[in-house]
C-alpha cells in the first residue's frame, strides 16, 4: 500500500490496514510522515509543497488539505496507532518526507537499515 491512506477518513485508514494485516502475515506501507529530525525538514517540506502544487491531486477544494489532515493526525505511524498494529520494520523514504513500514500484529520491531 503506498501514499494512498492519506485520502482516506482515518477511521476508513485505519480499518483498511487492520483488514490487510488480518489477510496477509506482514502488509507493507509506504506514507508520508511528520519529520522527527532536523535532517528530514527540507525532504518534507518539499514534499507537501510539490503535493500542494497540484491542487486536482486532493479531494478536497483546497489543495493540500488532505495531506495537510494526515500529518495533524501522526502521519502514518499515527495511523497505524489507531487501527492498533505492530510495526516490524521501518524504513525512511523521500529523504525522510515519507516512511515504510512492515505491520503485523505480533511485537518484534526493527529499525535502521541494518534490520
Amino acid at each position: 500500500m503506498a501514499y494512498v491512506l492519506f485520502y482516506l477518513p482515518p477511521e476508513e485508514g485505519a480499518e483498511l490496514l487492520g483488514l490487510a494485516v488480518r489477510a496477509g502475515r506482514e502488509v507493507l506501507a509506504a506514507d508520508f510522515k511528520l519529520p522527527e529530525r532536523n535532517l528530514e525538514l527540507p525532504a518534507c517540506l518539499l514534499a507537501r509543497g510539490l503535493l500542494g502544487a497540484w491542487p486536482g491531486l486532493w479531494p478536497g477544494t483546497r489543495g493540500g488539505t488532505a495531506l495537510t489532515a494526515f500529518l495533524a493526525r501522526g502521519g502514518l505511524e499515527g495511523l497505524v496507532l489507531r487501527a492498533g498494529l505492530h510495526v516490524s520494520s521501518r524504513r525512511p523514504l523521500l529523504g525522510g518526507a515519507a516512511v515504510l513500514l512492515g505491520l503485523n500484529r505480533g511485537e518484534s520491531v526493527r529499525t535502521g537499515a541494518g534490520a
